[in-house]
C-alpha cells in the first residue's frame, strides 16, 4: 500500500496495523512531535471522515492501493473554524441588512447554534472566558445566550409581521456586537499564537540537538556504505530522517529570527555566520536532489559523506550560539 502524506511519498513500515484507524493513530503519533495531526484520508480517490472511527475501524488495509493523508494543526484548525464564523456572521448582518427572510429560517437558528459551538470550543482551547470577554457586561456568551434564547423561539413569529420586525431589529445590533467582539477575540487569539510560538521555538531547537547528534551518529555514518553495497532501504530510511530534521532545523531557525529579531549575520562559529551557513545547507540539499533525479548513486553517497557530514556537524554549535542570544 503507497502512503501519501501532504503530497510526498511516505516510507512507513506497518508493525500490527490492520485497520484505516490504526495506521492514522501511528501517523498521528508521530505528528504530534510537530504540533500536527492528519486532516484528511483518501482510500484510492474516495474520501474518508476522519471523525468517524467506527467507519476507520471498519475499513481494512488489505486491498487499499493508495492512502492519500493530508495534514493541519491546531492554530490552522482552529483559524480557519474562527475565519468561518466570523464569515458566516458577516454574511449574516448583510442579510439582516437586505430584509432576507432567511434570517428568520430553521437554517438560520441552525446557524446560530454553529456559531455558539465554535465560539465556546475556541475560547476553551485558547483559555479565554467569554464570560467576562471583552467586557464583563457586554460579554460574548451573554450576547450568545440572549441571540440563541430568540433563535430558540423562533417558531412562535408564525406570519407576525410586529413581532418579526421587533426580531430583526433586536438581532440586527445583537449580532453587530457579536461580529464585532468575535474580531477581538480574533485578535486575542493570535497574540496567543505568537507567544506560544516563541515558546515551542525555543523549546523545539533544545530538542533537536539530541535528534542531531542520532542523525549525524547513525544515518550519515552508515549511508554511504548502505548505497554502495546495494541497501537502497536503509538508505532511503537515512535520507528521510536526514531530510526531516534538516528541515525541521530550518524552519525553526526562521521562526526564532522572526520573533526573537536575532540577526544571523552576527551568529558566528568558526569563522562563518549562521546566514550563509544555512543558504550553504540548503545549496547541497538541492544538489542531492538533483543527484537523485539523475540517479547518480555516488554523486549522493559522497555528497552525504562529505560536504552534508562536515556541514552538518556544525549545527549544534549554532544551536548553542543562538540560544546565548536568546532573551525571553
Amino acid at each position: 500500500m503507497e502512503i501519501i502524506l501532504d503530497g510526498k511519498d511516505l516510507d512507513f513500515k506497518l508493525e500490527s496495523e490492520k485497520n484505516i484507524n490504526e495506521i492514522v493513530n501511528a501517523i498521528d503519533g508521530w505528528l504530534s512531535e510537530y504540533n500536527k495531526f492528519v486532516k484528511t484520508i483518501d482510500i484510492d480517490g474516495n474520501e474518508l471522515e476522519t471523525g468517524d472511527s467506527t467507519a476507520m475501524d471498519a475499513k481494512l488495509i488489505s486491498g487499499i492501493k493508495k492512502l492519500g493523508l493530508t495534514t493541519t494543526s491546531y492554530p490552522e484548525l482552529i483559524s480557519e473554524s474562527l475565519g468561518d464564523v466570523i464569515a458566516y456572521l458577516l454574511k449574516f448582518m448583510k442579510k439582516i441588512e437586505q430584509n432576507d427572510i432567511e434570517i428568520i429560517s430553521k437554517n438560520a437558528a441552525e446557524g446560530i447554534f454553529w456559531i455558539n459551538e465554535n465560539v465556546n470550543l475556541i475560547s476553551t482551547l485558547y483559555k479565554i472566558d467569554i464570560s467576562i470577554f471583552p467586557d464583563k457586561n457586554k460579554s460574548i456568551k451573554k450576547m450568545l445566550d440572549e441571540i440563541l434564547i430568540e433563535y430558540s423561539e423562533i417558531d412562535k413569529l408564525k406570519n407576525d409581521q410586529d413581532k418579526i420586525s421587533k426580531f430583526k431589529q433586536n438581532n440586527k445590533i445583537k449580532i453587530s456586537q457579536l461580529y464585532q467582539s468575535v474580531l477581538l477575540m480574533a485578535r486575542e487569539i493570535k497574540n496567543k499564537i505568537q507567544v506560544s510560538n516563541i515558546v515551542n521555538y525555543k523549546y523545539s531547537l533544545v530538542n533537536i540537538k539530541s535528534e542531531i547528534k542520532d542523525v549525524l551518529d547513525k544515518d550519515i555514518l552508515n549511508l554511504s556504505t548502505n548505497i554502495q553495497t546495494g541497501k537502497e532501504k536503509e538508505a532511503m530510511n537515512s535520507v528521510q530522517r536526514i531530510s526531516l530534521i534538516m528541515e525541521k532545523l530550518i524552519k525553526t531557525f526562521q521562526g526564532i529570527e522572526l520573533q526573537y529579531a536575532v540577526d544571523y549575520n552576527n551568529v558566528q562559529l568558526n569563522g562563518q555566520n549562521l546566514k550563509s551557513w544555512i543558504e550553504h545547507l540548503m545549496k547541497i540539499g538541492n544538489e542531492i536532489i538533483d543527484a537523485f533525479k539523475n540517479n547518480d548513486t555516488v554523486l549522493i553517497a559522497d555528497l552525504f559523506e562529505y560536504e552534508f557530514g562536515e556541514t552538518f556537524s556544525q549545527a549544534e554549535g549554532f544551536i548553542d550560539q543562538v540560544l546565548s542570544q536568546i532573551k525571553d
